[in-house]
């Protein structure tokens, strides 16, 4: 039987690949491979990072400036 911390541990070494992956995708400029994915795209992180109580928070629903 599977431990909780042996599935925390299988997520974690997807999200370290994943990035990786990204980090060739980009150059292995991280700057930018960070901007990207903070900024860029239909759901940037940063909305979830900024205001974590979604759909109440007048900040989550901001359009993007470009």
């Amino acid at each position: 039987m599977k431990t909780a911390k042996a599935d925390r541990s299988r997520y974690q070494r997807a999200w370290v690949d994943f990035f990786e992956d990204q980090l060739v995708v980009f150059g292995y400029d991280w700057k930018q491979m960070l901007e990207h994915f903070l900024y860029e795209g239909e759901n940037p992180l940063i909305n979830a990072m900024a205001c974590s109580c979604k759909l109440e928070c007048p900040t989550y629903n901001l359009p993007k400036v470009d």
